[in-house]
Parts: structure tokens; sequence; C-alpha cells
């Protein structure tokens, strides 16, 4: 998948499919800016044109969530870890993540732990 951006009188991203279009719009959000100097939002797109594509279009770009340790993966809302995933694809181009079941902090699979667990990872996956 590539994405071409164009500046005319806007900026076009176009994508050979809808993978190069996701693709080129996170490259766009990438190299734009974000500014509030003086109390009004600007967005600015960056100075990026021509044509560019993941160095491995077809590899694995993938994130390990760790969901446990108490850390954000584990204590926030299902809701806002299903956003930070779908950003993880749309805006930097992840194509995969790994959720690890930590065995050896659970007595076995009627520790209440463990089954939260697994319902923790059953809402991540359904959600995404």
């Amino acid at each position: 998948s590539t994405a071409t951006a164009r500046a005319t009188q806007g900026v076009t991203v176009r994508g050979g499919d809808a993978r190069g279009v996701l693709y080129g719009v996170g490259k766009l959000l990438r190299t734009a800016s974000f500014q509030s100097p003086t109390g009004k939002s600007t967005f600015a797109v960056g100075q990026w044109r021509g044509s560019d594509s993941p160095q491995a279009p077809n590899g694995f770009r993938g994130m390990y969530l760790a969901t446990h340790f108490q850390n954000f993966y584990q204590a926030a809302p299902v809701s806002e870890v299903v956003a930070y995933i779908e950003d993880l694809a749309c805006v930097w181009g992840a194509n995969a993540i790994v959720l690890e079941m930590p065995w050896e902090e659970f007595s076995g699979f009627e520790d209440p732990t463990m089954l939260a667990q697994i319902q923790l990872t059953a809402a991540l996956l359904q959600g995404v």
C-alpha cells in the first residue's frame, strides 16, 4: 500500500487500496502540526509531498500491550484501550497487537484474577 499527497487548493490523500489511504492519512497526521498560540486551535499540514509507503509493506508492524502490572492497558476502561489500538493501526500503521497471558501470576484456571484477565483480553479483542 502506498500513499500520495498533493497540495493544490487543499490536501488529497490517495492510496492503492484502503490500507494505502489509511497509511496516507497517518502520514498526513504525523507530519502535520497542531498549535494553540492565542487560544485559537490551528491545524497545519506539514511540508511532506510526494509518495511514500511503509518500510515493510507486507511485514509485521506490531505492538505489545502489557495487560498486567496494573498499567494503563489493564486499568483503563476498555473503550479507551480500544481507541488507542485503533490509533496504533490508523495513525502509526500497526497491523498486529500482542497480548500476553502472564501465567506465572495465577494459581490456575479457576483463579479469579485469571478469569478477570481472560475477560479483559476477550473484551479488548472484541472491541477491535
